[in-house]
């Protein structure tokens, strides 16, 4: 969550609302990418919230983006995840994976990727 993904949050928004859809919007907390405290968060979601996005996005935890994004999906009974993708390629990818990619291969529902 940053000024720099305000643009795929836009786009979502803006795709699940022609389709009559309701969004909730998750920030997933993870050991392995960058844990922070709920101090961070609430700052990076300020900063999100004046960089055009908005200040009301959930935090949870998970093991991984892709365990903390389809358990929270099947809490609320979403019918879709939704998540931004850097679109990596290359040696990038291969080290650094997909979320996207692990979200399709690994969710029961319908994925969609909004590249950054």
């Amino acid at each position: 969550m940053s000024g720099k993904s305000v643009s795929a949050f836009a786009k979502v928004t803006a795709f699940f609302t022609a389709l009559g859809s309701s969004l909730h919007r998750v920030f997933v907390n993870t050991s392995n990418r960058g844990f922070i405290s709920s101090r961070e968060f609430h700052k990076r979601k300020r900063a999100f919230a004046e960089a055009g996005g908005t200040d009301n996005v959930k935090f949870i935890a998970g093991h991984t983006v892709e365990d903390g994004l389809i358990h929270y999906a099947e809490e609320t009974n979403a019918d879709c995840i939704a998540a931004s993708t850097h679109a990596r390629k290359g040696l990038a990818h291969f080290f650094l994976g997909s979320i996207s990619e692990d979200l399709a291969n690994h969710s029961r529902l319908p994925a969609v990727s909004f590249k950054l």
